[in-house]
């Protein structure tokens, strides 16, 4: 179904008692096409309204729903008639939300750029609406001796913007084909323009943009903070060791979490050389709404400051004076990451 901007939308006639009407609706770049006529069976395929009575010949025209049409902007002309002449009639407009695409080209030698008219949705790559999802991106490049490229991860770059990762460089000179499907932008709108795209692949004397700038191996020693990253029966902030009997690391998921709850963990100013490491979560009583909010804005911006992600949401509600309860959800490399526990202010 399409997505319009008037909802319903609808129209008063006046002075039509006795008439008959027909509904359409017109758009340059598709012509006139009949919405609503008695004579061919009332409203058409895809199509839904109703036409109200309102006394003193005036009725009420609307139409609930309309099927894909092309995006823009449309004109509704509802025409009355009585015995084969015109007696008027009146015409409104409406518009269709869009999500198309706008460029597709390559960025660099491994990496593909796809810029939409409106935000696509890009904090869950496994929702199957998601433009982060990479099911839902077929790629058709060249055949052998040529290596077939896979696509690694989706990212979003801002401004719209989603990023393609490959698994290696395109072979210069060669035509790649995209196809998109099932993508829907943060408004609900799946796409309504083409969704296949070409280009022809360059080279360059650079290297392929690496995929992080953080180093893959990070790790830590293995002290987790989070329940479910320590093993069976060990305590939380204790050292681990592995079974050779020398202290076991942490990296990536585990690394992550635990990092991003020692950073909301900590009092902000608490660490003389991070002055802006940490939360300040007031102890000594109810926070109000704005303060909340504030809150909620400053964890978010903590855990970006986290090397490895990419987006994060946080939402927060106070148990007791300086206790709060957040929820938060991180997208990294790997994927979406939930996390959730109770941050505790100054006692």
């Amino acid at each position: 179904m399409a997505t319009w901007l008037n909802d319903p939308i609808e129209l008063f006639l006046s002075g039509i008692v006795g008439t008959s009407l027909t509904v359409t609706v017109s758009n340059p770049s598709v012509g006139v096409v009949v919405v609503y006529d008695p004579f061919l069976g009332g409203w058409q395929p895809g199509w839904n309204g109703g036409f109200t009575g309102l006394g003193d010949g005036d009725i009420a025209v609307s139409i609930t729903t309309i099927p894909a049409l092309a995006s823009g902007a449309w004109t509704v002309i509802v025409s009355a008639t009585a015995y084969g002449g015109a007696l008027g009639g009146g015409s409104w407009s409406f518009a269709l939300a869009t999500f198309a695409i706008v460029t597709a080209y390559q960025t660099s030698l491994n990496t593909v750029d796809v810029t939409f008219d409106a935000e696509p949705k890009h904090l869950d790559p496994v929702d199957p609406t998601d433009g982060t999802n990479r099911t839902n991106f077929v790629i058709a490049g060249p055949v052998a001796p040529y290596p077939e490229r896979l696509l690694q991860v989706v990212t979003y770059e801002g401004d719209n913007t989603l990023r393609l990762w490959f698994d290696g460089e395109l072979v210069p000179g060669e035509i790649y084909i995209i196809t998109l499907s099932g993508i829907e932008s943060v408004g609900g709108t799946p796409l309504t323009g083409l969704g296949v795209f070409a280009f022809l692949a360059f080279g360059a004397a650079d290297v392929p943009v690496p995929l992080e700038l953080e180093t893959l191996d990070a790790y830590d020693i293995r002290n987790p903070l989070a329940d479910r990253d320590a093993p069976t029966g060990a305590a939380l902030g204790q050292v681990v060791l592995d079974e050779t009997g020398d202290i076991d690391v942490e990296a990536r998921r585990r690394y992550l979490r635990k990092r991003i709850f020692r950073r909301l963990g900590t009092r902000k100013g608490a660490m003389l050389h991070l002055s802006d490491y940490g939360l300040e979560i007031d102890s000594k009583r109810l926070l109000k709404a704005a303060e909340l909010r504030k809150l909620q804005a400053d964890a978010e911006t903590q855990i970006k400051k986290e090397p490895g992600v990419r987006a994060v949401r946080v939402s927060v509600r106070q148990i007791q004076p300086g206790l709060v309860y957040l929820k938060i959800k991180v997208r990294d490399k790997f994927g979406s990451l939930d996390i959730e526990g109770a941050f505790g202010g100054d006692e």
